[in-house]
């Protein structure tokens, strides 16, 4: 029983270390760089103020860019379809090709989500809310260990609302 538990364990730490290996930047162009999603989301309102819930989700659904679908997305993220996409050949026929056409997803690169767009359309949702006078920025942080991985944190300072 021991014996067992102790195989298991060392092809789970093999089985992580493959999955941990595969690159997911390997065919991105020179100069472009693969969005990984939302940083930093921080919402600075006026002190006192009582900013609703359904507003800032609303503000985060706007911000947000679908960036990869992953295996067991909430725990354990696998990005099983930008492996698939930097390590098997699109040029497969048969059951490969078939399979690659499953799997398979490119990956999303930072022109592509169009932050500035996302900023305004923010702006425009406070507008619309009352919440006149408040801006949005964003910052693109590249990842500490791969230059070619993104995300970007956005930053909303919120005025005073309007009240009628």
């Amino acid at each position: 029983m021991i014996r067992s538990n102790k195989i298991f364990i060392l092809y789970a730490l093999l089985a992580v270390l493959l999955f941990g290996s595969c690159s997911t930047t390997r065919r991105i162009p020179a100069g472009e760089v693969r969005y990984a999603g939302i940083g930093k989301f921080t919402v600075n309102h006026p002190e006192g103020e009582w900013v609703p819930p359904l507003l800032v989700n609303s503000l985060r659904e706007a911000a947000t860019c679908d960036a990869h679908d992953y295996l067991f997305a909430p725990f354990i993220k696998i990005p099983v379809g930008l492996w698939t996409y930097n390590n098997w050949p699109d040029s497969a026929k048969g059951v490969n090709k078939w399979i690659y056409d499953k799997l398979v997803q490119a990956p999303v690169l930072l022109p592509e989500v169009r932050p500035e767009m996302r900023v305004k359309l923010m702006e425009q949702i406070l507008d619309n809310n009352g919440w006149f006078g408040s801006t949005v920025n964003y910052d693109i942080v590249p990842d500490r260990h791969n230059k070619k991985i993104a995300s970007i944190d956005y930053t909303l300072n919120l005025g005073y609302p309007y009240r009628i």
